[in-house]
C-alpha cells in the first residue's frame, strides 16, 4: 500500500534453508545481533552477541549484525561504531551487517521502513491487524482511568471492531493512526524455548500492541515498534534462532503470534537469564561498576578475557574446563551447556582470567598490547621506534607473569624509563645487616659491574650471585641493597640480575654509584 518494496531483500514466502530442522537437528543456522544504539556495548549485550556468534561459528552458519535504530529519540551518537569496533576487538565477526553489507539488506532498521508498511499495512488489508484512530490524549486518559480504578493498564481495543471498508475510508482521508495487531481474545499462546521449555500466555492478558506508530509530518513513511519491525526483519533475513535476554520473554508471544499470521516458520526462541550484580542481588547495573566494552579496555583488560569470563557466564563445557581462547569456544559451544540460572558476574574472576591470558600472549604481542599504556604515560614516543620497541622486548619477561591489567605496566616500569632519586637511603640497608655491610656490597657491586665486558645475564648472574659467599653474607643483604639502588624499590618486577640486564651496564653503574653516594652522604 505504501510502495514497492526495495529489491534487495526478499518478501516471497519463507525460503529458509531446510537444513535447519529443529533446535536439535541444526546444521547451518543464522544468528543475528540487533542492538539498538543507545548507549555503548556492555557486559549484557557481548554475552548475547558471543552466543549467537559462538552458535553460527561452531555449526558452520552464519552470524548477522543489525542495527534495530527506530527509537530515533534514544540514539545515541557515536554508539553504532562503538558498538563495532568493539565486537571487531573482541574477534566476533558477522557475515552481514551495515559495513560490510549482505544479500537481505539493508542492515539499518531505519533504512527498511518501505518494507515494514507494506507488510504490516498487508495484515490490516488480511484482517490480522487494524488501524487504531485514538488520540494520544484519549490514551493518556484511559491509562489514568484504569489506573485510578486499579486495573491492569492495555488498550480498551475501541478501534478494533471499526468497519474495515469505514477505517479504508478514514487511513486514506488521512486522519492519524497507529496499526495494532488483533491478538486472541481467547484461549493461551504457548512459545517453545530452548531453555525452559513450553511456556503458555493467556491471550486475554496479552494487549492489542501497536505496530506501526503514527507517520510523522514530513516523513514518507511510518515508523514501526520494535514488535512491528524485528519479527520482519528475523523473517526476512532468515534467522534461524534468537537468542537474547530473557527481558524480551514477555515480547515472546506477540512474536510469535505475528510470524504465524504472516505464513511464516518460527525460529527458535533461546532466552538467556540475567547477568547477577557481583552480589547476586539483582540484575547487574551501572552502579556495580563499569560495565561498558570500551572502558574494561581502557582498565586494562585483554578482549580474550572478557570473551572468557562471559562464555562461563551461563555456559559450561562437560570437560570443567575454564580458559578458553575464542576458537576452542567455538569448538565446544553447544546450546546444551547454557544454564537456565543466573549466574553472579564476578570481577574477581574477571581479573583472574585477564592475568592468565596475559600469561598466554606472545612477547612481542603483549609488548603491543602495552604500547597504548606507555604512551599515554610518556615513556614511550608515538610513534614507537624500533629501538624503543627492542627496549621494551626486554622489559617484557620482567612482569609478564606479574601484572594481571595492562593498565598496571608503566607504574611497574616506571623506574626503567626515568631517573630514580626519590627513595630513602635506608632502605638501602636491609634487617639485621648494618650500614658499613651495605657499603661494603654497594662498593664491590660498582666495582664488579664496572670491571664486567659482557653484561649478558648469563654473565651478571653468575657474576653476582658469588657475591654473598665473597663477602659472607646472606643473599637477602646483599641483593637488596642491589635492587633497591637500581629500581629505587624494596619490591619491583624481576631480579636484580634482569633488572641490570634491562638497564644496561652504564646505567646499572650509575645508578649503583648514586646509591653508594647516598648512603655514604
Amino acid at each position: 500500500m505504501q510502495g514497492k518494496v526495495n529489491s534487495s531483500t526478499s518478501m516471497e514466502s519463507d525460503t529458509r534453508s531446510t537444513e535447519v530442522k529443529s533446535s536439535t537437528t541444526i546444521i547451518k543456522p543464522r544468528c543475528r545481533f540487533a542492538p539498538s544504539p543507545t548507549g555503548y556495548a556492555h557486559l549484557g549485550s557481548l554475552r548475547t552477541a558471543l552466543y549467537n556468534f559462538l552458535l553460527a561459528e561452531s555449526l558452520g552458519g552464519e552470524f548477522i549484525l543489525r542495527i534495530e535504530d527506530t527509537d530515533q529519540a534514544r540514539y545515541v551518537p557515536g554508539s553504532v561504531e562503538d558498538i563495532i569496533n568493539s565486537f571487531k576487538a573482541l574477534g566476533i565477526r558477522w557475515s552481514e551487517g551495515p559495513d560490510v553489507g549482505g544479500p537481505y539488506g539493508p542492515y539499518y532498521q531505519s533504512e527498511r521502513l518501505e518494507i515494514y508498511n507494506k507488510l504490516l499495512h498487508q495484515l490490516v488489508d488480511e484482517g490480522k491487524a487494524y488501524p487504531c484512530f485514538c488520540s494520544p490524549e484519549r490514551l493518556e486518559e484511559l491509562r489514568k482511568e484504569q489506573e485510578a480504578a486499579r486495573l491492569p493498564p492495555g488498550y480498551d481495543r475501541r478501534c478494533r471492531d471499526i468497519d474495515p471498508a469505514e477505517a479504508r475510508r478514514r487511513m486514506e482521508a488521512g486522519e492519524p493512526y497507529v496499526i495494532r495487531f488483533k491478538m486472541p481474545l481467547e484461549g493461551v499462546t504457548v512459545v517453545q524455548d530452548y531453555l525452559r521449555g513450553e511456556l503458555a500466555f493467556e491471550n486475554a492478558t496479552l494487549d492489542d500492541h501497536v505496530l506501526l506508530k503514527r507517520r510523522r509530518e514530513g516523513d514518507e513513511y511510518a515508523w514501526p515498534t520494535y514488535h512491528g519491525c524485528s519479527p520482519i526483519d528475523d523473517h526476512l533475513m532468515h534467522i534461524t534462532h534468537i537468542i537474547r535476554g530473557d527481558e524480551w520473554l514477555p515480547s515472546s508471544p506477540k512474536h510469535k503470534l505475528l510470524f504465524e499470521a504472516s505464513d511464516w516458520e518460527v525460529p527458535v526462541f533461546v532466552h538467556l537469564p540475567i547477568i547477577l550484580s557481583p552480589s547476586g542481588k539483582g540484575k547487574m547495573s551501572k552502579r556495580d561498576g563499569t560495565t561498558a566494552i570500551r572502558d574494561f579496555f581502557k582498565e586494562g583488560y585483554l578482549p580474550e578475557a572478557l570473551v572468557n569470563s562471559l562464555l562461563l557466564l551461563g555456559w559450561s563445557s562437560s570437560t570443567g574446563k575454564e580458559v578458553y581462547t575464542m576458537e576452542e569456544a567455538i569448538a565446544e559451544f553447544s546450546l546444551e551447556g547454557l544454564s537456565k540460572s543466573p549466574a553472579a558476574f564476578n570481577p574477581e574472576k574477571l581479573l583472574w582470567f585477564n592475568g592468565m591470558h596475559i600469561r598466554r600472549l606472545e612477547p612481542k604481542e603483549l609488548a603491543n598490547r602495552c604500547l597504548p599504556y606507555l604512551q599515554e604515560a610518556g615513556y614511550v614516543g608515538a610513534p614507537c621506534t624500533e629501538a624503543e620497541f627492542d627496549y621494551l622486548l626486554k622489559i617484557i619477561p620482567l612482569i609478564q607473569e606479574r601484572i594481571t591489567l595492562l593498565s598496571e605496566v608503566p607504574a611497574q616500569v616506571d623506574f626503567l624509563y626515568k631517573d630514580v632519586e626519590d627513595y630513602a637511603p635506608e632502605l638501602l640497608i636491609p634487617k639485621k645487616t648494618s650500614r658499613e655491610e651495605t657499603l661494603q656490597v654497594l662498593k664491590h657491586a660498582v666495582a664488579l659491574a664496572g670491571t664486567m665486558a659482557d653484561f649478558s645475564l648469563e654473565k651478571i648472574n653468575a657474576e653476582f650471585h658469588s657475591l654473598p659467599d665473597k663477602l659472607g653474607m646472606k643473599t637477602g643483604q646483599v641483593f637488596m641493597p642491589l635492587r633497591v639502588a637500581i629500581s629505587g624499590r624494596t619490591v619491583s618486577p624481576g631480579s636484580s640480575t634482569e633488572i641490570m640486564a634491562v638497564l644496561g651496564k652504564e646505567r646499572t653503574l650509575e645508578r649503583l654509584k648514586k646509591a653508594l653516594a647516598r648512603l655514604e652522604g
